[in-house]
């Protein structure tokens, strides 16, 4: 960087002074060595020299001084200026910089671009075989629902086990709060207990004398209890279980194992019966009709028929929820 004009010749005149200031030092030591050999007598004389002498030196550093201080501002100002200079400098390297980030970041963009329709093309791909695959396997769930084995006591009774447990444990988190679900839990305890009293008042106070005048054939027996009948079917059975055992977690938990005890008792207890299954030989098979609107049987018909096919199977605790729901529904509008 070119320095200034006005810099160099105060350079020029400070060396100037500089030197007049030494020339003018040694005339004046050489003066007092001559004066102080030379006279005695002349002390007024010599007096007087020195003392001129002396001011001029002092001026002489005067200018010096002031001479330092502008040189001093100069050199000041001219690294504010180189400072100056390169700030600009970094400023425009910055700039540049940055835009070949900006360059860099619109290439990936580009590319970015350019691939995104051969992965869309893999997605679809992607997609079109997943959807294949689930057809597959819908077509394999339709096969192996129409090989299964229908056993409804011994093949499915571990499904029974495992989508009851389930269905109810989401019926119960299925609730905005836990007080709702106590209030929901015992309402269907209580329901189930007043439909059992309900039924044994009736019972108990039905006219039993006009029996043998109900049925067309004489010699046929008649039987009553159609209604006790379908509460020891194992439809009724399995839906009264589950309810009693959906009151605490304790029982959520011994669920299955009552789901079990009481299948193998059902059957049991039908093998060693003597008296008809079927409601045709009882003349108050009304009352089954009514006892199979209860909630326990049609829970039970419900487990009971998600063990005949694997969609059912799926199906069930959907089935479940929406059985206990409408019958909130109906005992609220009851």
């Amino acid at each position: 960087m070119r320095k200034p004009v006005s810099t160099r010749r105060q350079k020029k005149n400070l060396v100037k002074v500089v030197d007049e200031a030494v020339d003018s030092s040694s005339t004046n030591t050489v003066e007092l060595e001559s004066n102080d050999s030379s006279s005695i007598n002349g002390n007024a004389v010599s007096n007087q020299e020195p003392s001129t002498k002396a001011s001029s030196v002092q001026e002489v550093l005067f200018d010096v001084t002031e001479s330092k201080k502008i040189f001093n501002e100069e050199v000041l100002i001219q690294i504010q200026l180189v400072k100056d200079v390169v700030k600009d400098q970094l400023d425009k390297y910055e700039k540049a910089i940055n835009k070949l980030v900006m360059g860099e970041n619109i290439l990936v963009k580009n590319n970015i671009l350019t691939e995104l329709p051969e992965r869309l093309n893999k997605y679809e791909l992607l997609i079109n075989k997943l959807l294949d695959q689930n057809e597959r396997l819908i077509e394999s769930i339709d096969l192996i629902s129409k090989k299964m084995v229908n056993d409804e006591h011994y093949n499915s009774l571990n499904r029974i086990v495992v989508a009851l447990d389930d269905s109810l444990n989401k019926l119960l988190y299925m609730e905005s709060s836990s007080q709702i679900k106590k209030e929901n839990v015992l309402l269907l305890n209580q329901l189930h207990v007043v439909q059992q009293e309900f039924e044994n008042v009736i019972l108990k106070n039905r006219n039993i004398g006009s029996l043998d005048n109900k049925k067309d054939d004489i010699n046929t027996e008649v039987y009553l209890g159609a209604a006790d009948l379908i509460k020891q079917q194992l439809h009724y059975r399995l839906g009264a279980t589950a309810i009693e055992h959906s009151r605490d977690l304790n029982g959520l938990l011994k669920l299955p194992y009552a789901l079990l005890t009481e299948t193998i008792a059902v059957k049991k207890r039908e093998s060693q019966e003597s008296a008809p299954q079927e409601l045709e030989f009882y003349s108050d098979a009304s009352e089954a009709e009514r006892v199979k609107k209860h909630l326990s049987y049609k829970l039970g018909v419900v487990m009971v028929d998600g063990t005949k096919s694997l969609k059912n199977f799926i199906k069930m605790p959907i089935e479940v929820h929406r059985v206990v729901k409408g019958f909130q529904k109906k005992q609220s509008k009851a």
